[in-house]
């Protein structure tokens, strides 16, 4: 369940338009899935039509920063990183990201 503040962050970005085209209304996507990081905290929640929530998640989010340059921009601002050697995503905090590697 969430907390009253996890709810006014959830309705605040549901206000957002999609990361990707600038379209509402928005799903409210989980850059690391729920199921793996009962995350949800700002850096971990993004703004996206059904259209682009759906693509996510059939072609994945390495696709999604290659092709849309607002997703990139999205995983940048939001310390982000892919890492090529381990072939996952990593973030600033908490996965052990070094980007002086």
């Amino acid at each position: 369940m969430r907390t009253k503040i996890q709810d006014s962050i959830f309705q605040s970005l549901k206000n957002k338009p999609c990361t990707v085209c600038g379209k509402s209304p928005v799903d409210i996507d989980h850059f690391k899935t729920w199921g793996s990081s009962r995350d949800n905290s700002l850096s971990n929640l993004m703004p996206l039509c059904r259209q682009h929530h759906t693509m996510k998640g059939f072609r994945g989010r390495k696709f999604m920063y290659d092709n849309f340059n607002g997703y990139a921009k999205w995983c940048d601002n939001n310390g982000w990183k892919y890492c090529e050697f381990l072939n996952k995503w990593m973030h600033n905090e908490g996965d052990g990201y070094d980007d002086t590697i």
